[in-house]
């Protein structure tokens, strides 16, 4: 049996959907897949289907859903088993089973392969990782009041993954490709400060600047008036570097950056540039200015000559946009 939460949730076998009847059971079958091989007590589950305002049949509801769960698995070969496990439930199921493991699994290759200087296997992966989502974790259920804060997790790690996925991109020199879709997730999710700064430097490489520092304006008017504060530190410091034109902002221009080989512009390895480190979504009062660090100075130092190829020093080093 394969099972996914990605979207809503669906049962299947062999590609084929098996139905699972009943609001109680998908729910009660839905949060146990979100806490698989994990002991759930009933109390928490009776919490998890009516809140504070359980009637006084919830707990046998609760054993009917479980009932009726069992009565669906035993009939599947090789199905996870769910067992009553003091001080509730646990479902055996293996990882594999379920596409949040496989979403998991291809977003940590593509993120190590971005580290390894590898943008193309990179963004790869996270095509392949992001192709597993068919919308909103567990939408159906969702639309009937269950919104469990463990979606909110699995909501998070898709836009993290979105965000490496641009990230991997931008690396192979691919701004022109991508600004499009960087316009969308903006205004899709309009407070994330690292996906607004992969709009910034994609648009900066396309020569348009001038809407580069619009979405940085954009942003900034909304952080101070709808939570009272500054962009982070990392942002900032884009707009300063996109302002003066800072050669490191060049796009890769070797042919190697198509290929899985870091272009000039970045340096798998390198410490967090200070501009463009990953920073979440603001969430509640944060300081948006704690969200990024920006990174100890480096001692002073005369500056050789810039290479005529790439336009950097020989000797400067990691690039300080590098997302490494």
């Amino acid at each position: 049996m394969e099972f996914g939460i990605l979207g809503p949730l669906s049962v299947s076998r062999g590609g084929a959907p098996l139905p699972v009847s009943g609001v109680h059971q998908r729910a009660v079958l839905a949060y146990l897949l979100l806490h698989g091989n994990e002991v759930i007590p009933t109390s928490r589950l009776l919490r998890t289907m009516w809140g504070d305002n359980a009637p006084r049949t919830a707990r046998k509801m609760l054993q009917n859903a479980v009932s009726g769960l069992r009565g669906l698995l035993a009939a599947e070969e090789d199905a996870p088993i769910l067992l009553t496990h003091a001080p509730g439930y646990l479902l055996q199921v293996d990882p594999v089973r379920v596409d949040r493991h496989a979403f998991t699994d291809l977003a940590e290759r593509g993120r190590a392969a971005l580290r390894s200087g590898d943008p193309a296997g990179a963004a790869e992966s996270l095509r392949l990782a992001l192709g597993l989502w068919r919308g909103d974790p567990l939408a159906d259920l969702v639309e009937l009041g269950f919104d469990w804060p463990e979606l909110n997790v699995l909501r998070e790690a898709r836009a993290s993954a979105v965000e490496d996925r641009f990230e991997a991109e931008l690396a192979r020199g691919r701004h022109q490709d991508v600004v499009g879709e960087l316009e969308l997730a903006v205004t899709a999710d309009p407070l994330r400060e690292r996906l607004c700064g992969l709009l910034m430097l994609a648009a900066y490489r396309c020569g348009r600047q001038h809407e580069a520092l619009a979405a940085y304006r954009s942003l900034r008017t909304r952080l101070v008036a709808e939570l009272g504060v500054e962009p982070g530190e990392t942002l900032r410091t884009l707009e300063r570097d996109i302002l003066n034109q800072r050669p490191e902002l060049a796009a890769p221009s070797t042919p190697g950056a198509a290929a899985g080989v870091p272009g000039p512009t970045v340096v798998p390895g390198a410490a967090p540039s200070p501009a463009l480190a990953p920073a979440p979504r603001h969430n509640g009062g944060a300081s948006a200015t704690r969200l990024g660090a920006p990174a100890p100075p480096e001692p002073a130092r005369p500056a050789p000559p810039p290479s005529r190829r790439t336009g950097r020093s020989p000797n400067s080093g990691p690039s300080r946009w590098s997302w490494s």
